[in-house]
């Protein structure tokens, strides 16, 4: 796969200005995204959480488990559906538009992290 930008090399231990501004990045997603929750979820139900019974907040966590089971396994699913046209682009040499067959090949590389051109 050719990557346009050069990656300089590193022990799998250091922790480089990329990794720092990853983990910046992730922080504000989550930061972000629980405050909104938080707020909605106190919005639809009312009352403080902090004083909700446990019993109550185990079988909530339970369906929201659950409910996360079944996007994952949904998002699962609709990988392997890209991953096969991202391989069926990748490897049709018919196809005139080199474009379209880089980017399945930079989509297969995303998903699967192989550039070796193998199904998986």
């Amino acid at each position: 796969m050719k990557m346009t930008k050069k990656i300089k090399v590193v022990a799998d231990n250091e922790f480089t200005d990329a990794h720092a501004q990853h983990l910046h990045q992730i922080q504000m997603a989550a930061s972000d995204m629980l405050e909104t929750k938080y707020k909605r979820g106190q919005a639809e139900h009312g009352g403080s959480l902090w004083a909700t019974p446990t019993a109550k907040i185990v079988e909530s966590s339970l369906e929201e488990a659950t409910d996360q089971l079944t996007y994952l396994l949904t998002m699962r699913q609709q990988m392997r559906i890209i991953m096969e046209l991202a391989y069926e682009g990748m490897k049709d040499d018919s196809v005139c538009a080199l474009t379209a067959r880089e980017n399945c090949r930079t989509i297969w590389y995303v998903i699967t992290g192989r550039d070796d051109g193998a199904k998986i």
